[in-house]
């Protein structure tokens, strides 16, 4: 699909967003989401703050393939994501039965602390409308 016009795509920076979020997301933090929303998981060579950076990572930087974002994650040559030291096999596997509500508890703690350190929610007009749409944030 072509664009009707020459316009170029916004540049947008991620950089003090991210930056911020991975303030957030502490070892201490994720250590403390995992054990509270774990019940018979083991924290593995691979922990929850470790997931949390590679897929940060990819999420932006969207890698011709996951195979080559975990090489490189590796080679510890991102500066977002410490270097991994697990095999891209077992890697996998854990990404697949690993419970989503260890990521989604995680969110929304950092969603709470960004909130408690910013000047409110965004959209703070549009704020009464939250009880009518419960599962919208905004």
């Amino acid at each position: 699909m072509e664009r009707a016009g020459k316009e170029k795509d916004p540049v947008v920076n991620f950089a003090p967003i991210v930056a911020k979020v991975h303030d957030i997301a502490t070892k201490e933090l994720c250590d403390e989401v995992f054990y509270g929303v774990r019940s018979t998981e083991r924290q593995r060579d691979l922990s929850l703050q470790s997931r949390f950076h590679f897929w940060t990572a990819v999420g932006l930087r969207a890698p011709r393939s996951l195979s080559l974002a975990l090489e490189q994650a590796g080679l510890g040559v991102d500066p977002m994501v410490p270097k991994l030291t697990v095999a891209l096999g077992s890697f996998f596997e854990r990404c697949k039965t690993l419970h989503y509500g260890f990521f989604m508890a995680l969110y929304h703690r950092i969603v709470d602390r960004l909130e408690e350190e910013t000047d409110g929610p965004y959209a703070r007009e549009m704020q009464g409308l939250k009880k009518h749409f419960t599962t919208v944030g905004i």
